[in-house]
C-alpha cells in the first residue's frame, strides 16, 4: 500500500472470501503470517496496513480473533505452552483467563495442589472485590 502500489483487495467481500479461504484449509495452527501469505502479502505489516482502512478493519479483526480462538483451545491441550505465550502477547490476563476457565467447566478441585488452591481462591477474591 505504501508507495502508491495498488491494492490486492478492492473491497471487504474480496477480503473476506481470501480469509475464509484460509481458515477453511483446517489449518492446525492459524497464524497471522500464515494468513498474510496466504492473502498476498509480503509481510505481516502489509495485513496490519490493511487492518488501517476502514473497510477492511472489521474484517481482518475478525481474522485476528480466529486465531486467538484456536490458541483458545489449545489451552486445554498438554502442550499449550506456545499459545500462552501468544495469548499473553495479544494482551490476555493469566489470572482473568484462570477464573474464566474456571468457570466454563467443570473443575475438579481435589485434583488441584494446596498451591493451586491457594492461587485460585487469591484470583477469585481479586475478581470479586
Amino acid at each position: 500500500m505504501a508507495g502508491g502500489r495498488p491494492l490486492k483487495y478492492e473491497t471487504a467481500e474480496e477480503l473476506q472470501s481470501a480469509v475464509d479461504e484460509y481458515f477453511d484449509q483446517n489449518i492446525a495452527s492459524p497464524t497471522i503470517t500464515g494468513l498474510s501469505l496466504h492473502l498476498g502479502f509480503d509481510s505481516r505489516s502489509s495485513f496490519y496496513n490493511y487492518q488501517g482502512r476502514e473497510e477492511f478493519l472489521h474484517t481482518l479483526k475478525k481474522a485476528r480473533t480466529r486465531i486467538e480462538q484456536a490458541h483458545e483451545k489449545r489451552l486445554f491441550e498438554q502442550s499449550c505452552t506456545g499459545s500462552i505465550f501468544y495469548l499473553k502477547n495479544v494482551g490476555w490476563n493469566a489470572e482473568e483467563n484462570i477464573v474464566q476457565e474456571t468457570t466454563q467447566k467443570n473443575l475438579d478441585l481435589n485434583k488441584l495442589s494446596d498451591g493451586e488452591l491457594d492461587k485460585l481462591i487469591a484470583i477469585v477474591g481479586k475478581s470479586q472485590s
